[in-house]
């Protein structure tokens, strides 16, 4: 337990961290300001803008997503070959066993890129969470149109708030896990950086929307398509990346790569 929160804390202490979390921010709020939100208008004039049909609005069209694949694994997903080419992962041999060890690394990767895309959210949705409560604005004609309009009416905004959240944790959570995946095979450390962001390109072309893991964190499908979808896709995904992780530690140690 004393490893794993030691691993959880390198994982979201680091300075690449602090980079993924603020360039992820900067690319946002850049659309806010110099985009199409009508953010001058919202702070004068708070009660005739909604921030709930904003917000859905901005994660659903902004330049964030052609960058988001990159972000995730920065933090900590190519820890296990840096720990590997660093000599560490011999001394964590001597303390506890590999199996356990490889178990709170993809515990510790799966956090760091589940915080590494919440942060840039929250950044957005607290602030734009009070313009939806002083506005006396409902939602327009299109808004009314969407699957988050059948989630106010079954549950309240808030639940808009935390399940739009829950999106972006699990796109964090899988990207980072691929980076992990992808440190397992590759040896040089910027390839690893480099080689998701190729990856959500690819699919990004290659899958249709339907079962994007792209497409799925700007979730703006019509009112009546299937909510529990994306986050069944997503948790699919995850679990097929950790259990090609699982199996390739497995041949790696079995032929002592590891």
């Amino acid at each position: 337990i004393i490893m794993l929160g030691h691993m959880i804390k390198r994982a979201i202490c680091n300075k690449w961290m602090v980079l993924a979390c603020t360039v992820s921010i900067a690319i946002i709020y850049y659309e806010i300001l110099l985009g199409w939100i009508p953010i001058r208008g919202m702070i004068k004039e708070p009660e005739y803008y909604n921030g709930l049909a904003q917000m859905v609005w901005l994660f659903s069209l902004c330049s964030y997503y052609t960058f988001a694949g990159m972000f995730p694994g920065l933090a900590y997903g190519s820890s296990l070959l840096e720990e590997r080419n660093s000599g560490y992962l011999n001394y964590v041999k001597n303390r506890i066993s590999l199996k356990k060890y490889m178990g709170y690394k993809v515990i510790a990767v799966g956090i760091s890129g589940a915080v590494s895309t919440l942060i840039p959210y929250l950044s957005v949705a607290v602030p734009f969470s009070f313009f939806t409560r002083n506005s006396s604005v409902k939602f327009s004609k299109d808004f009314a149109e969407l699957i988050w309009n059948r989630v106010i009416t079954m549950w309240g905004e808030p639940a808009v708030y935390i399940l739009r959240g829950l999106l972006m944790v699990l796109f964090g959570i899988l990207w980072a896990e691929l980076a992990l995946l992808l440190s397992m095979v590759i040896r040089n450390k910027y390839i690893v950086y480099i080689l998701p962001f190729v990856i959500y390109q690819i699919l990004w072309i290659a899958l249709p929307h339907a079962v994007s893991p792209i497409f799925m964190i700007g979730y703006d499908y019509d009112y009546n398509d299937s909510l529990i979808r994306p986050y069944l896709l997503f948790a699919i995904y995850i679990v097929g990346v950790v259990l090609a992780i699982w199996f390739l530690f497995r041949r790696q140690k079995k032929h002592e790569k590891i």
